[in-house]
């Protein structure tokens, strides 16, 4: 495993997060909102059963934002996913429609203030109903300019001084705990 460094100070995560463009984000989200009509909802939650990939940056936040007593409530779950997707491919856990670890009985995410670029970026202005991986088609998913997040995503890592790239959400979040419990 590649060695990182520590957490950044509250204040370089802050900026770090501030240079993502979060607002920049919701403004285009809205924007197009105006020309297409989203049909996601609160409580869907078919795309919180496919893989999702973050950085450590993105991970640590995550893992900031979740209260001790939901992290004691999870972690174990959060531990047997992160194996599960050490051992298998992308395609095969899409089908498989396990849920996101941070999804909610209420089908609701608990860090839904702090989600992934990728939650963040993924919509349909299609039925919902179709969004399960079963009845996906190619062109299902509005995603909304990954590439230029994806690359302020990593100039926030580098300003963090962590590594760019992502990995499996709950490795990441086992990643971030021992980051974080190290400080």
């Amino acid at each position: 495993m590649q060695a990182i460094s520590p957490p950044p100070t509250h204040q370089t995560h802050d900026l770090c997060l501030m240079t993502l463009g979060t607002a920049s984000l919701e403004s285009v989200t809205k924007g197009i909102a105006l020309t297409q009509r989203f049909s996601c909802f609160k409580g869907c939650a078919h795309c919180c059963h496919y893989p999702v990939s973050v950085t450590l940056l993105e991970g640590v936040t995550l893992f900031k934002s979740i209260p001790s007593n939901i992290w004691a409530a999870i972690r174990d779950k959060v531990k047997v996913a992160a194996k599960v997707a050490e051992e298998t491919s992308w395609e095969v856990a899409a089908l498989a429609y396990t849920p996101c670890v941070l999804l909610s009985p209420e089908n609701t995410c608990i860090a839904y203030a702090h989600r992934p670029l990728q939650c963040r970026l993924t919509m349909t202005a299609k039925d919902p109903w179709s969004c399960h991986p079963h009845r996906l088609t190619e062109d299902h998913f509005l995603q909304i300019a990954p590439d230029v997040y994806a690359s302020q995503l990593n100039r926030a890592n580098r300003l963090a001084g962590f590594p760019t790239g992502s990995a499996p959400l709950p490795s990441v979040l086992l990643q971030a705990e021992a980051l974080c419990r190290d400080v």
